[in-house]
């Protein structure tokens, strides 16, 4: 049918799965995400009582270091 220069349908070349922008960006997305939870668990240690930033501090009682009164 081709010598005709009928087109078939199907007959076009399958896209790779290749990588392109928007991949591209999810990644560095990750990446930055990744980055900014892992800042803002070392500042949570920092203010943290015993150094476990899951533990909530006391609301009556709030101590922050490096502070001067």
């Amino acid at each position: 049918m081709s010598q005709f220069g009928m087109k078939m349908p199907g007959g076009r070349r399958a896209r790779s799965g290749g990588l392109d922008v928007y991949t591209g960006l999810l990644f560095l997305m990750v990446l930055v995400l990744g980055a900014a939870a892992t800042l803002m668990y070392f500042a949570a240690v920092k203010v943290s009582p015993d150094k476990n930033p899951l533990k909530l501090q006391d609301a009556n009682r709030i101590i922050l270091p490096n502070v001067d009164k």
